[in-house]
């Protein structure tokens, strides 16, 4: 997995580039504190992850997330940052794929980032609430002909759950909740759970 690091501070880009060193199959392609050159390493290194901290908003236009996906689209964007973050909606309208907190351990950074290559997705347990918090509280959604099952399940899903735990939740088997998924994915003109939660974030309502 090769990453790319973009913050201008530079005690969290080490950190990182620290936290990241310790982790096997991660290859650091590059760090910079500004977009320019970010947008540059990613055309120039192909990284498969660029990690997003804080960048000056004055040096770019529209948000971090925007800049890279629109000139890098096939690059996986994780927004690095603390888990009382607000404004998720307008993370994921910009194509951000996820968070990673600031505060993690090597090992907690480990298992998010397999997490993430396995799902497609990354949103913390305390963040994935207040984001389901928010879009509910988002007017003018438009909604989904889901059953109560579907969307019970497609909720769990947007909370960052596992096929495995939606199943222990819900007392079904992981079999079941997969042709549950096929179904909803069908519905929502989808392919993918990520594909699906992005679906959720920009104003589906199906909660």
């Amino acid at each position: 997995m090769k990453i790319l690091i973009v913050d201008k501070r530079n005690l969290i880009r080490n950190a990182f580039v620290s936290l990241l060193k310790q982790i096997k199959n991660i290859t650091i392609v590059g760090e910079t504190d500004n977009i320019d050159e970010c947008l540059k390493l990613c055309k120039k290194n192909l990284p498969d992850i660029v990690l997003a901290g804080e960048i000056d908003a004055t040096l770019i236009k529209g948000n971090i997330t925007h800049q890279i996906k629109s000139k890098c689209p096939k690059v996986h964007v994780l927004i690095v940052t603390e888990e009382q973050r607000n404004a998720m909606l307008d993370d994921f309208a910009s194509g951000a794929d996820g968070y990673i907190s600031s505060s993690w351990s090597s090992k907690e950074l480990e298992n998010a980032l397999n997490h993430f290559h396995r799902e497609g997705i990354l949103i913390p347990r305390k963040m994935a609430i207040r984001l389901v918090k928010e879009l509910k509280e988002k007017p003018g959604f438009q909604r989904a002909s889901l059953t109560p099952m579907e969307a019970e399940i497609l909720r769990l899903l947007c909370q960052g759950k596992l096929n495995k735990e939606i199943a222990g939740i819900l007392g079904k088997n992981e079999k079941s909740i997969k042709n549950y998924l096929h179904v909803i994915y069908i519905k929502l003109g989808v392919t993918r759970r990520s594909e699906a939660i992005a679906k959720v974030f920009s104003g589906l309502k199906v909660l």
